[in-house]
């Protein structure tokens, strides 16, 4: 039975289609010639793919029903996923002032705040990993950091292999965004201290109908833990 309703469902389906949409009209009109002319066109045309494919995922996990994720959450993550595409196909980047600062803070925060809602999953499901208080804020800030530094080492390989400053401008500027990188890190940390003295982890993501799935999930690692120490022990 399904865990959504029909107008869930028409709006998944709406989500599904047009948010790639608008990544497939940049890509084509980029490739028409017809974009913000600050980046090089196939820079622009690949980034957009790479957004368009991101821009499915959540949609389609929803119509799967692997994972039922609230509507602001969908809001919050496009709205920053589209941000980027938009600025990048308009030229945003270099003609609307510190709009690079926002991009970083604004990217770090989503993906720290996606890392938070994996760790409490982690937290409500599995006896296997205990993370106290410390241990979790610590890893929660150092996913979210860590992925911009990440990124910031993706845009120097991809500038030295092909031999253009397309992603990477200096040294200041990779320096600066690692920093904003870590404010947006910082900002969703802090904001998970202080919900979770609010509420428990269960309460925070229940609103994700994860329960089935991660229930599911739970007895099959058990079955495969189980006849793997079975056939070790035969073998013994």
């Amino acid at each position: 039975m399904s865990r959504r309703s029909e107008k869930e469902k028409r709006i998944d389906l709406v989500c599904l289609i047009f948010l790639p949409l608008g990544f497939l009209i940049y890509t084509l009109l980029a490739l028409a010639g017809i974009y913000g002319k600050d980046h090089d066109v196939m820079y622009v045309v690949v980034t957009e793919i790479v957004l368009l494919m991101i821009s499915i995922v959540l949609p389609l996990l929803r119509v799967k029903e692997k994972l039922i994720t609230p509507y602001w959450f969908i809001a919050t993550v496009e709205a920053l996923i589209y941000s980027h595409g938009s600025a990048l196909y308009w030229g945003t980047y270099i003609w609307i002032p510190h709009w690079d600062v926002f991009a970083h803070i604004s990217a770090s925060f989503v993906v720290t705040l996606v890392a938070f809602i994996a760790l409490l999953t982690i937290q409500s499901y599995t006896t296997r990993i205990e993370l106290g208080k410390g241990p979790f804020f610590f890893m929660l800030f150092i996913i979210g950091f860590g992925f911009g530094n990440l990124w910031e080492l993706l845009e120097w390989f991809v500038d030295n292999a092909f031999g253009y400053a397309y992603m990477a401008y200096s040294i200041k500027d990779t320096l600066g965004d690692i920093v904003m990188d870590l404010v947006g890190a910082g900002i969703t940390t802090a904001f998970a201290m202080f919900l979770l003295r609010k509420k428990t982890p269960k309460e925070i993501i229940s609103g994700f109908g994860m329960h089935d799935f991660m229930t599911d999930m739970g007895k099959r690692w058990d079955r495969k833990t189980y006849s793997e120490a079975s056939r070790k022990k035969g073998a013994e």
